[in-house]
């Protein structure tokens, strides 16, 4: 299974309602096409992990590439494994601004929220404990 986290900027047009009507839709997507994963949204800047197989995965890259409503794409990392972080998911999503500060202090000793500058073990991390206030 492939692991992929990354990171961007919503586009001028993106805001929470729109990053809603997202997650409708890769839900539905993602359960049909086996991924799972995390998102988290504060406003401005996207850290989301996707899981799945990698033929899936790349396809989804791709399409994420291609997509107007982010920009600045940048990959934290990649990772192959057997077993699933967010298997429980096909999308869990989480845009609590101060648990995402609150977290990415305590991971990285700063609150403010620049995923961009994440490493991948530092950004794995960050989503993993987001994922607990769900």
């Amino acid at each position: 299974m492939k692991r992929l986290i990354y990171s961007s900027c919503s586009s001028e047009n993106v805001d929470f309602n729109v990053v809603g009507e997202m997650l409708t839709h890769a839900v539905k997507r993602n359960k049909e096409k086996g991924i799972t994963g995390m998102m988290v949204y504060d406003g401005h800047r996207f850290l989301q992990c996707i899981e799945g197989d990698e033929t899936v995965i790349d396809a989804l890259l791709e399409k994420l590439r291609e997509d107007t409503r982010h920009h600045s794409l940048h990959f934290n990392g990649i990772e192959f494994d057997e077993n699933r972080l967010f298997a429980n998911w096909n999308m869990g999503y989480v845009n609590n601004s101060k648990e995402i500060h609150k977290i990415m202090h305590a991971v990285t000793g700063n609150e403010i929220f620049s995923p961009e500058t994440l490493n991948y073990p530092d950004a794995k991390l960050i989503l993993w404990e987001l994922s607990f206030i769900l």
